[in-house]
């Protein structure tokens, strides 16, 4: 995990192939929500792109540290727990 956020620094090259991979994966993730605002299941004002880059984010942070942990099972568990908690319960009490 951290070989791939250091290989960002390695050079032009690297950082173009790194920035097309995200590219692509936001797009995907993108269509993704795109369906699902077309279906009803989401919102229909919601940004797709942004919320796609955030959703991408989060998950390559919940990576990342995955890949840190000691314990990756439990870690990986963690994270899907907090990021579908957030995302279809927001953070707001209730």
């Amino acid at each position: 995990g951290r070989r791939f956020f250091e290989a960002q620094g390695v050079d032009d090259d690297m950082r173009a192939s790194i920035e097309q991979a995200f590219q692509v994966m936001q797009q995907f993730t993108a269509r993704y929500l795109e369906n699902g605002v077309a279906k009803g299941f989401l919102r229909k004002d919601l940004d797709v792109e942004v919320t796609a880059r955030a959703i991408n984010a989060v998950s390559f942070e919940a990576i990342r540290q995955t890949i840190a942990a000691k314990h990756k099972k439990q870690e990986a568990d963690r994270w899907a727990r907090g990021i579908i908690a957030l995302m279809f319960e927001g953070i707001v009490a209730a």
